[in-house]
């Protein structure tokens, strides 16, 4: 049986919410590169623009990203003041957040640029407005496959996101690096975190679970704030309505102090 846990973030800060919501645009923008899916990427990267831009549902993220690493930078400061073997790594984690943001500064503007004058993306955006979801008045089905191996528009915009990219994935690095994993047991698929003990104030809880639960349908809603969080468990199967598993749930957790 695999020990592999899946991990499911659940943000407890605006900042923290904004940054994920673009580490999941840039998962499933790679997952579709690798995988030759020009349709996956193409909703990927619209998700992606409306994060870093903001739209009707979302505040723009670059501001709350860059709040982050402030954030993140201060914590590492703390870090550093204590007398520890590990503290030239930390100044250099701290100055490496500091290049990402200067670097962010100079490309995201040309890589806004690009998606926006892009006329297969603008076209697919297009057909989203007008429920057209796989694209039959614009011959999507046919033309995409071909667009892709011959205009590499992917390609483009993937020059344009490196530095996006290069930022995103170090800050999930480092916040995942923070803290031990705790353990836990949603009894009757149900439990609760008491985040109110803590000692410093908590902006993201990630919940770990094997892999053979996921792999049975099981998956994790959240509620609460940042006091306490309620964890409920879900299982799906096939052809059957969503239900909350009949037997207790073995699950790990962290809470990251940053807000």
């Amino acid at each position: 049986m695999s020990n592999t846990l899946l991990r499911f973030p659940f943000a407890l800060s605006p900042r923290m919410q904004s940054f994920l919501e673009c580490r999941n645009a840039l998962q499933c923008l790679n997952h579709a590169k690798n995988h030759h899916d020009m349709y996956a990427w193409l909703q990927a990267i619209q998700d992606l623009n409306e994060s870093l831009q903001g739209s009707v549902a979302r505040k723009p993220a670059i501001p709350e990203i860059i709040s982050l690493i402030h954030a993140l930078q201060q914590h590492l400061n703390k870090l550093s003041q204590h007398p520890s073997h590990f503290k030239q790594a930390i100044l250099e984690a701290h100055d490496q957040l500091g290049e990402h943001e200067l670097k962010l500064a100079q490309s995201l503007p040309k890589l806004l640029e690009s998606i926006a004058q892009d006329g297969v993306i603008q076209a697919w955006v297009n057909s989203q407005k007008k429920t057209d979801w796989i694209g039959h008045r614009l011959f999507f089905p046919q033309t995409l496959p071909v667009f892709w191996d011959a205009l590499g528009i992917q390609k483009n915009i993937e020059q344009n996101l490196q530095d996006v990219h290069d930022m995103i994935r170090h800050v999930d690095g480092m916040l995942h690096d923070f803290v031990p994993w705790s353990k836990g047991i949603a009894q009757g698929g149900c439990d609760q975190i008491h985040i109110g003990t803590q000692e410093e104030s908590c902006g993201l809880l990630i919940v770990g679970l094997p892999l053979h639960l996921v792999q049975s349908g099981i998956t994790p809603e959240f509620s609460g704030n940042r006091h306490t969080i309620r964890i409920r468990f879900q299982q799906y199967r096939p052809a059957q309505a969503c239900h909350m598993p009949e037997q207790d749930i073995p699950y790990q957790y962290m809470l990251v102090p940053i807000l």
